[in-house]
């Protein structure tokens, strides 16, 4: 016969295993992020907010609403930092 298994034991369980998961993984990914700047310090400098242009060719791989957000902060110091 099993045991009743205490619930608060098993929601730390739960708890650790969710808090352990991809340990070790590195969270950002360097080339994307830096892509990412690249596309919008592009924006920035060209103004062609509706389609964007990197390397002389049309980038569409993600929402412009991220560009514009990165656009947004980065105007006070007038690049992308």
């Amino acid at each position: 016969m099993l045991a009743r298994l205490n619930p608060q034991v098993v929601l730390v369980a739960f708890s650790a295993v969710l808090s352990l998961w991809g340990l070790g993984v590195p969270d950002i990914d360097y080339q994307v992020e830096a892509l990412r700047a690249l596309v919008t310090r592009t924006t920035m400098e060209t103004g062609e907010w509706i389609v964007p242009y990197h390397c002389s060719g049309i980038y569409i791989a993600e929402s412009p609403l991220r560009r514009r957000i990165i656009a947004s902060f980065s105007v006070p110091a007038g690049t992308v930092t």
